[in-house]
């Protein structure tokens, strides 16, 4: 995995997270990008997490996002591993929502009730939960991740599509 300095945030409390992903299902689950501070473990009160969670058949893609005073959950959508394809992942935040596209469709939103909170967030992890999100065995993950891109606003569902497109 890649671990890199994140200085301040991603500019605004909007963004978007886009990649291609060939999903391998060994381990169960892991860290897919996640933003936090590294010298606080278990803090899901600043950052946000993009990881996936499952089985050998179908892995599913969810997220969590810092809200200062809590937290916010987005069961996200479903991966078939038996496929063998590449999936396009998107995943935008806003002030009051987070949303995850597979291939260019909504599969879900999560609601939270404040802005993401950025405070303290040093370290971007591509691969893994890294030192902020390696808990509940979030590791490394041995997927492949091509084509990442990231936004500074919460791009459309049209914007999504056409990416991909």
């Amino acid at each position: 995995y890649l671990s890199y300095p994140q200085t301040g945030d991603f500019g605004t409390e909007e963004f978007s997270v886009v990649f291609w992903y060939k999903v391998n299902a060994s381990p169960d689950r892991a860290g897919l990008i996640v933003v936090g501070n590294p010298n606080v473990a278990e803090d899901r009160t600043k950052g946000f997490r993009l990881f996936r969670e499952g089985s050998a058949t179908e892995q599913r893609i969810k997220s969590n996002v810092g809200t200062s005073a809590g937290e916010s959950w987005n069961n996200g959508g479903v991966i078939t591993v038996a496929d063998g394809e590449w999936v396009q992942v998107a995943f935008t935040v806003s002030a009051t929502e987070s949303k995850i596209y597979l291939d260019g469709v909504l599969q879900n939103t999560g609601t939270h009730s404040a802005p993401i909170d950025w405070t303290d967030t040093s370290e971007i992890t591509i691969g893994s939960g890294g030192p902020t999100f390696s808990y509940w065995n979030h590791l490394s993950d041995l997927s492949s991740i091509d084509e990442l891109r990231i936004f500074n606003e919460a791009l459309t569902e049209q914007e999504i599509q056409d990416l991909m497109n």
